[in-house]
């Protein structure tokens, strides 16, 4: 696909699409600098990023570095593909906290909510984008929504296999929600 970068908007044929900076400072502002809760089944955290996504040491991160993983989530799940910076940067911000398919997920749950009819399948290809509305609200609204119910779940509906992490998770809930209703 050919694209040129014009005042750092990035543009691919058929549009503007949204940008990594105005994603990149939201979840600077939800994400701590540094956390190593034993409760936080992520690990010990820094700029959101966790062991799961970085191999080296964490404690060492810096700025640059965590920005340089997350730009390169960014482009790997094409979120600046989404047309709309609002819709870009939440779809974002809730990958990091809860991983890229299942914000997927919520978003395609809140769309079919909306009435589309799109496969939950955690992917936001070219369908889900295609269904995505021009405003973002109240689809971000619904999202919230959606997402709040997740996290709602993964800390109140223990397993047999999850009873411990589930009441570890209550510990995060309030920062969930605020980062939920953020969009």
């Amino acid at each position: 696909m050919r694209q040129r970068v014009l005042k750092s908007i990035v543009i691919l044929k058929g549009g503007i699409m949204s940008e990594f900076e105005p994603a990149f400072e939201l979840l600077m502002e939800l994400e701590g600098v540094h956390s190593n809760d034993e409760n936080d089944a992520g690990g010990e955290t820094k700029f959101g990023v966790t062991s799961q996504i970085y191999d080296g040491d964490i404690a060492a991160l810096t700025l640059d570095q965590a920005k340089g993983i997350w730009r390169s989530k960014w482009n790997q799940f094409e979120f600046y593909k989404i047309e709309n910076q609002k819709l870009a940067n939440s779809l974002f911000q809730l990958s990091a906290v809860m991983g890229p398919k299942q914000a997927a997920l919520i978003f395609q749950r809140a769309l079919n909510t909306m009435g589309g009819d799109l496969k939950e399948d955690g992917v936001v290809g070219d369908k889900t984008r295609a269904a995505l509305p021009n405003e973002p609200y109240p689809f971000l609204y619904v999202v919230a929504a959606h997402a709040e119910g997740f996290f709602r779940l993964i800390t109140h509906v223990p397993s047999l296999t999850r009873v411990m992490q589930y009441e570890k998770n209550q510990t995060f809930l309030k920062g969930w929600i605020k980062r939920a209703r953020c969009a």
